[in-house]
């Protein structure tokens, strides 16, 4: 059996834990046609596999969540 291709990438943001803007990382995935989920104490941003190279390039701290990813 095959395994599906995901479509985008979940990469979790803490605000504890990260010194990244919070806002700037959502205008990269913004721009590039991706999504984001609010949770109470962290926000997944899903990137599409496109563009994952210039995402980790840009922010490379952030955790994968491989069980997140978009099919």
């Amino acid at each position: 059996m095959q395994h599906p291709e995901i479509t985008a990438a979940c990469y979790r943001y803490q605000a504890w834990a990260h010194d990244y803007d919070c806002e700037s990382i959502w205008a990269f995935v913004q721009r590039h046609g991706g999504y984001i989920s609010i949770r109470r104490d962290c926000i997944d941003y899903y990137v599409p596999v496109r563009y994952l190279c210039l995402f980790e390039l840009a922010y490379p701290d952030l955790v994968r969540q491989y069980n997140l990813d978009m099919i």
